[in-house]
């Protein structure tokens, strides 16, 4: 079960139609800061629950997963609210704006042992949902082949 933080474009066009397409993945809500918004893109997409706050989304929802969709400067406090839920966080880049943030949130991530991956430029387009499925389950993110990574590049 996935939730989505963030109704803007990037969670419209790239990731709710393909998390949508995957066998085994259920998006169970949608959380956006414009409620009205969240709701009419969960309607629009066929999902159970709006929020218009994230900690809602956390407390509420029996999620496995969050994909985070909101703009860069919310990008840390959100995997960090996720993470500290228990949850395996896909995030569009960057994970957080100064690199002191991004390790913070890998080291909250390696002792939760939750999967936290930044979307980058190697990455399928739009979106690389093997990619984000393998890393749910645990996988090393370097691990995971990409299909149109070069060779020798890490992905």
């Amino acid at each position: 079960r996935v939730g989505v933080i963030g109704a803007g474009a990037i969670s419209q066009v790239a990731h709710l139609p393909v998390l949508r397409k995957l066998k085994g993945v259920e998006v169970a809500a949608i959380c956006d800061a414009d409620f009205p918004k969240a709701r009419a893109l969960a309607d629009r997409f066929q999902v159970e629950s709006a929020f218009d706050d994230i900690e809602d989304l956390l407390e509420n929802s029996e999620l496995d997963a969050v994909v985070i969709c909101t703009p860069n400067h919310l990008h840390e406090p959100h995997v960090q609210a996720a993470l500290s839920a228990g949850l395996h966080v896909l995030v569009e880049r960057p994970l957080a704006p100064s690199a002191a943030g991004v390790q913070k949130i890998l080291r909250q991530a390696e002792r939760q042992h939750s999967a936290t991956r930044s979307r980058t430029h190697l990455d399928e387009p739009p979106a690389n949902p093997q990619r984000f499925i393998l890393n749910r389950s645990g996988f090393p993110a370097d691990s995971v082949p990409s299909a149109n990574r070069a060779p020798g590049k890490a992905g």
